[in-house]
Formats: structure tokens, sequence, C-alpha cells
């Protein structure tokens, strides 16, 4: 016959285990989560907590992500920029466009800084494609006001649609209104450099097209190709934007 351990058993045991693990018995059975909770909260808040960690709970669908809204924690960046890179809106509404709606408890444990957000806007929409840039644009934050909170290094992590390219650029897009002041051209060289770092050919060909390589942009496609290592990219480079060669000592 099992015998069923005793609640507080678990949470003496759990005690012994390293904070990062303590993810996973929360979705083994509420007892484990409750356990697991009651740890957690009688302990100091340090900032080396299991949420703390690179531990991301699944996005999948609105179904899972409002189960462990309500059975596991309050959301981190991690699963707001991961909404967003599958273009779930819907889902990024209900996890939140920044950290101010969430307990003072969960800040406190999150943020790097006291009295700043984790993430925002401005950390979303490098990561959406048209659904979270069109959100952005009815949420009011692509203005010029803004600009200065979006004039930062872009992301390297992802290759960016052409079409994203094209509005970045100011050309028009399908489905995507023009935005006048918002991109600043500190900006779009950061995008140029990428291009080239994440080997973007048919991007830079199409800039190419439209005549909106500089030197300057030329002499950053070399230094993005060559700090990723390509010489592929290099030799490409060569062929296509030739009178840029040479010169690869512009900073960003």
């Amino acid at each position: 016959m099992q015998q069923h351990l005793p609640d507080d058993l678990w949470i003496d045991i759990f005690s012994f285990l390293p904070l990062a693990d303590l993810c996973a018995p929360c979705f083994t059975s509420t007892t484990l989560r409750d356990a697991v909770c009651h740890l957690i909260h009688s302990r100091l808040l340090y900032p080396t907590y299991w949420w703390r960690h690179r531990k991301q709970l699944p996005v999948h669908n609105m179904e899972i992500a409002e189960w462990w809204l309500s059975n596991v924690r309050e959301p981190t960046e991690l699963e707001v920029l991961a909404a967003a890179r599958t273009n779930q809106v819907e889902l990024v509404d209900l996890l939140g466009w920044d950290d101010t709606h969430l307990s003072a408890r969960h800040r406190n444990l999150t943020r790097f800084q006291p009295g700043l957000s984790w993430w925002d806007w401005s950390d979303i929409l490098p990561w959406g494609s048209k659904r979270i840039i069109t959100a952005c644009l009815k949420r009011g934050h692509l203005t010029g006001e803004n600009r200065t909170l979006f004039d930062c290094t872009p992301l390297l992590e992802k290759e960016r649609p052409l079409d994203i390219v094209r509005w970045i650029f100011q050309m028009p897009v399908e489905d995507l209104p023009s935005i006048d002041n918002f991109f600043t051209v500190r900006y779009q060289r950061f995008i140029a450099y990428e291009l080239a770092w994440s080997g973007q050919k048919e991007a830079i060909t199409m800039l190419k097209q439209q005549e909106l390589i500089d030197p300057w942009l030329g002499n950053l496609m070399y230094q993005g190709a060559g700090e990723a290592g390509s010489m592929d990219m290099i030799r490409w480079l060569d062929m296509s934007l030739d009178k840029f060669v040479g010169s690869m000592d512009l900073s960003i």
C-alpha cells in the first residue's frame, strides 16, 4: 500500500534543490506546486530565484498561458518576446506590453533596476512582424517622440522579413502604413550591419536597387560580414558593392 507523504515533507525535500530546478514540480501536481510556492515565498528575495533564470514557460496558445499565469507565476520578458516572435498579439496583450501591471513583489524580483520596466513595446517590436507592428501603431508607440527609445542596436538572433526591411527604410509595404520621423539614420545603419551579419543578400540587393546604400551603409555591411566571420558574404559584397571596398574603419 502506497503511503502519502505529508505536504510539509515535500517542502523539506525541495529545500535541498537548486532554485532553478523548482519549476518542473509545479507541472506535476497541485500538492507539489503548493509546496514549491510555499518554499519560495518563505525565503528572502534573492535575485537568483528560479524565475530569474532562463526558464521560459510555454506560450503555444492562450489556454496554456492562462493556466501557468494562474497556477505557476506571473510572466517575464522571456514569454512576452516568445509570443511576439510568433506574432501572437492577443497573447502579448494578456502577458502585458510592459511589467507595470504585475505585482509589486514580482517586479521587485525581476527588474534589474528599481523603477525601470523589465520590458516594454520597444523590446517587443523588433521580434514581431506585421501584426505586432500594427498593434504598436494602434497603441500610439511609433511616433517621433518615442523614436529615441527604439534607436538602439537591433537584435542579431533573427532574420528580418524583406517587407519589414522595406518598411524600416520607409518604402511602401502592403498592410503597413508609412510612418515619418521614427526610424533614424543611425538605426537604419544598424540594420545594414545586421543584414550583412546574418547574410541577408536579398535584402541588401533590394536596398542597392533602391539606391539606398551610401558609403556609411556599405562600410557597415562589410563590418557586419567580417564580425560574423563570413568570407562568403564578404566576397559577395565585393562583387555587389565594389565601390565601398577598403573602408571598414568606420564605427557604428
